[in-house]
């Protein structure tokens, strides 16, 4: 499967420089090609990368989310972005959830907005169902 994910470049934005890179480690590790960025560098990054996902973590404040995810889908309307932060439901990303759900969980969401040739099945504990997402074929 890390095989199979070496195609998709991530993303990774927060304040604070050693919880972007632990999050980028994480990605790598699972066969993503991620980058940690802070907010500044960003979208320079978004653009000369094309990242696929866009990960913000829970350093960022309200404004900072809203501002950057707004600015985000300016410069790439095909980016999905993943907020890691309970409270930033009304910022625009794609996917939010609480980072304290924890490493499988915040991978299993990175892979539900990747889009795919093939369907996947995912299983999410919160609800207790399984869930088929298939995107159509780029």
């Amino acid at each position: 499967m890390a095989a199979d994910n070496r195609h998709i470049r991530i993303l990774v934005v927060g304040r604070e420089p050693p919880l972007r890179e632990i999050y980028a480690i994480l990605f790598n590790r699972a066969g993503y090609q991620a980058m940690p960025a802070d907010i500044e560098g960003a979208l320079l990054l978004l653009t000369t990368v094309k990242a696929h996902v866009l990960v913000i973590d829970h350093t960022l404040s309200k404004q900072q989310r809203h501002r950057f995810v707004h600015s985000a889908r300016e410069v790439s309307s095909t980016v999905r972005i993943l907020a890691l932060h309970s409270a930033a439901k009304d910022c625009g990303a794609d996917l939010v959830m609480d980072s304290r759900l924890g490493p499988d969980a915040i991978l299993a969401n990175v892979a539900l907005l990747i889009p795919r040739r093939k369907p996947i099945w995912v299983w999410v504990d919160n609800v207790k169902s399984m869930l088929r997402f298939a995107a159509k074929a780029g």
